[in-house]
């Protein structure tokens, strides 16, 4: 039996695709709905050009501010986003904090006119982001403008779409073929080759993320697949789950579902954006590893939630 769960203001939707005779739900299948009901985080997300936050008590959604890339701080109080200048021909985007309360927005100052996708760490002491320099590097900071560095290795490729570890202390980033750990201080302590780990079928993009589990026996990413959607005239892209000790990919999001902007919680809940169709606006999902039903919330893209 597969469950699609959608919830919408203050009502609850359930819609169960019955195989076989069994169409009882079990109520461990609502786990996902209860904790929803009573999470008191707040999650940010993407609406158009409109960074906006949500609250699972209140169930309601604001704008606050134009933008991209939003990510929320694990206490809920910052979004980090992305300010994008219009101009075509002196083209620049920049990173931004803005107050969820009292909407204060914090330029970085980065000396730099092309960095963007900033994600705060778990403990919310650094936010790690893409910069480019003469290739595409990992910039590494504090919330409050200190503590710049860089994080970068001798990969031709540069370095792309950064998470971080569940304790804050490692940051993952890739190059389309090479996945690496890094620490804070910038050292280089794992590679894993993206071909022998996970096989040749899987297409990786610049905006390709990979996190790891908080027991670290599993790697979620997302990947591009030979499928195509309705309206879209390149690979469609689905969220898998590698386990390092059956050595198996398991696939999380269903056939015929394009899923990207994957985001990993300290419980291990994924959050995604997907779309069945590219005339139709985006939805955002949660699931739990548990059972990987997906659970639908609202409309928007590149969901980000407090720790």
């Amino acid at each position: 039996m597969k469950y699609l769960i959608l919830i919408t203001g203050l009502f609850i939707f359930v819609y169960a695709v019955i195989n076989g005779s069994n169409n009882n739900l079990k109520s461990d299948k609502f786990d996902a709905i209860n904790q929803l009901k009573t999470d008191s985080r707040k999650l940010a997300f993407q609406s158009g050009e409109f960074i906006c936050v949500y609250s699972f008590l209140n169930q309601n959604a604001k704008k606050i501010t134009q933008g991209f890339d939003p990510c929320i701080s694990p206490n809920g109080k910052w979004i980090a986003y992305t300010k994008s200048s219009h101009d075509t021909v002196d083209f620049s985007r920049n990173i931004a904090l803005i107050s969820t309360k009292s909407g204060k927005i914090t330029d970085l100052n980065l000396n730099n006119k092309n960095n963007f996708g900033a994600i705060f760490s778990p403990t919310g002491e650094y936010l790690a982001f893409s910069i480019f320099k003469t290739t595409w590097q990992i910039g590494l900071i504090k919330p409050d403008g200190s503590a710049f560095k860089m994080i970068t290795n001798n990969s031709s490729n540069g370095l792309y779409a950064p998470t971080w570890g569940a304790n804050g202390k490692y940051i993952y980033t890739h190059d389309l073929f090479n996945l690496y750990k890094f620490n804070i201080s910038g050292k280089q302590l794992e590679t894993y080759n993206l071909s022998k780990l996970l096989g040749d079928e899987f297409f990786f993009s610049t905006e390709s993320r990979f996190w790891f589990t908080s027991d670290h026996k599993n790697l979620i990413f997302e990947a591009g697949i030979n499928e195509y959607v309705a309206g879209l005239n390149t690979p469609s892209s689905a969220i898998f789950c590698y386990n390092f000790t059956t050595k198996e990919v398991k696939r999380l999001t269903k056939k015929g579902l394009c899923a990207t902007n994957l985001w990993l919680d300290r419980a291990d809940h994924l959050y995604y954006s997907g779309f069945e169709n590219l005339k139709e606006p985006q939805i955002i999902y949660q699931m739990s590893l548990k059972d990987s039903i997906p659970v639908a919330l609202f409309k928007g893209t590149h969901p980000s939630i407090g720790q």
